[in-house]
């Protein structure tokens, strides 16, 4: 049974994120989106609950979006540094 409220879509699409606690940003790709959330691969573990500013970059059409999610789920990948998070998008915010 699937509990996602929405359908999620393959999104493969540069993504900028910044902790709001420290400032300091990074970049990540994403790996499928929905009007709920994304899915990002970083390089940097994030811990659960963190509140992220995003900015969701689109190439067709062109396109960022501004948006603030918090990491909902972290799951490491095997033989690699990266990591696979979950974000639930919180508010879109103006750009």
């Amino acid at each position: 049974m699937n509990k996602r409220q929405y359908p999620r879509f393959p999104f493969k699409e540069p993504v900028d994120y910044q902790m709001k606690e420290d400032g300091a940003g990074a970049g990540a790709l994403a790996d499928d989106i929905s009007r709920g959330g994304v899915r990002i691969r970083v390089q940097k573990f994030l811990p659960l609950g963190s509140i992220l500013q995003l900015k969701i970059h689109m190439s067709q059409p062109v396109r960022v979006f501004q948006v603030k999610g918090r990491v909902v789920w972290v799951r490491e990948l095997p033989h690699s540094d990266c990591y696979d998070i979950g974000i639930k998008f919180l508010e879109v915010l103006p750009i």
